[in-house]
């Protein structure tokens, strides 16, 4: 483990890019696993798979889907986006509102989008971790995501993948870590092309390379 981080400043040239790929990449692997993995997750057949093996190696339940409502059509006139959104409130007092969206066809529901406790959310282009469904003519509730209770892993998996992959669950501050390790791959492609120009250089010029490799130990004579 020490060898990985061991840095030879005063080494050839070679020897310095070769330390800096292998440090770079070692205290990278992490983050650049997470990534992989949680892209992979956004595309078929890999999602089936991931998720499969995520609740699997988590021992969790699997979210179910949410029920498919519809507003029940009336002679009154449809809600306001001010009398959703007050709905919304007394519904989940201790939330906060963060939209309301209101349909374009008859049988169609208001949805609404709120945040409550830690928003994995916040700081995306779609805040909000609560999701409540009213019939667009009479208000009634007709689902709260609430009401569906999550496993820890369903809840991770459904709800942490995408803001831990896109850093959208922490302020912009705080995202420059995810822009450093974002860096990284333009780090070890220029030290892993800066080996291999030194490597064909010192070929051409048949100059050997110091590698520092460690030394034979002396064979001991036999009396």
């Amino acid at each position: 483990m020490a060898l990985a981080f061991k840095l030879r400043l005063r080494k050839t040239e070679y020897l310095r890019q070769y330390d800096w790929h292998k440090i770079v990449g070692f205290v990278s692997l992490p983050f650049l696993a997470m990534w992989a993995l949680t892209a992979l997750n956004f595309y078929e057949p890999w999602n089936g798979v991931i998720k499969s093996a995520w609740y699997a190696i988590t021992f969790s339940s699997q979210a179910t889907e949410p029920p498919e409502v519809k507003s029940t059509p009336a002679n009154t006139p449809a809600l306001t986006a001010t009398q959703a959104a007050e709905i919304a409130k007394r519904t989940i007092p201790d939330a906060r509102l963060v939209s309301v969206g209101l349909p374009d066809e008859k049988d169609g529901v208001v949805d609404i989008w709120m945040a409550r406790g830690v928003d994995p959310y916040a700081y995306g282009e779609w805040p909000g971790n609560v999701n409540l469904k009213l019939d667009a003519f009479s208000g009634a509730v007709l689902d709260n995501s609430l009401q569906h209770t999550l496993s820890w892993g369903a809840d991770v998996y459904t709800n942490w993948s995408y803001p831990i992959h896109a850093g959208i669950a922490v302020p912009w501050w705080a995202r420059l870590v995810w822009l450093g390790f974002g860096l990284v791959p333009l780090v070890l492609a220029y030290t892993g092309l800066r080996m291999w120009w030194l490597k064909r250089r010192a070929r051409k010029t048949r100059q050997p390379l110091e590698l520092d490799l460690p030394r034979p130990k002396p064979a001991r004579s036999s009396d």
